[in-house]
């Protein structure tokens, strides 16, 4: 489990912020948090659910952080490890997700895919979103990828990619990039 303290900064005041792997406890939390971050006319339909969230800290653990402002629950982010090709880079959110269930999440991989990313309006513009996607790049299981590129989303939502490679392991795979 992952737990990193840090102070980010109100204007002038500093607020204590922690980032750190949710678990079935932080669920309703969580789903708040959706539901403050996507109001309608986002389809609730499209919120976490509990079977998701399950998925999440089941599958890939590391990849399922939530961000507290002095002790308040007010942002997540979820990822997921892929096989991405790029001569192939058409898909769908659906599609590479699995619906937002993760069950396609490959330890092997060579792709960090976010799949979702949410902070609480009252807390955005604290640098929280990029501090959970920093901390989720830094895990011991995606240490191994390397390069960067990102995709930019729609309406409230950010659909980004973060197409971090895995690090070649001969000579020859390094001249096949």
């Amino acid at each position: 489990m992952y737990d990193k303290r840090l102070y980010v900064f109100d204007g002038n005041t500093p607020r204590e912020a922690v980032i750190r792997n949710y678990t079935t406890d932080d669920f309703a939390d969580l789903i708040r948090v959706q539901q403050e971050s996507f109001p309608p006319p986002f389809p609730s339909e499209l919120w976490w659910n509990e079977e998701q969230l399950t998925n999440h800290v089941t599958l890939f653990p590391e990849g399922a952080l939530c961000v507290e402002v002095e002790g308040r629950i007010v942002g997540s982010m979820t990822g997921l490890i892929v096989d991405f090709d790029p001569a192939h880079a058409d898909h769908t959110w659906e599609e590479i997700t699995d619906g937002g269930y993760i069950r396609n999440h490959r330890p092997d991989g060579n792709t960090l895919y976010v799949v979702d990313i949410c902070v609480s309006p009252p807390y955005r513009k604290l640098g929280l979103g990029k501090c959970s996607c920093s901390r989720c790049m830094k895990s011991s299981s995606i240490s191994a990828l390397t390069g960067c590129s990102a995709a930019g989303g729609c309406l409230a939502t950010i659909d980004m990619r973060l197409n971090y490679r895995r690090k070649p392991t001969s000579t020859k795979s390094l001249l096949a990039s």
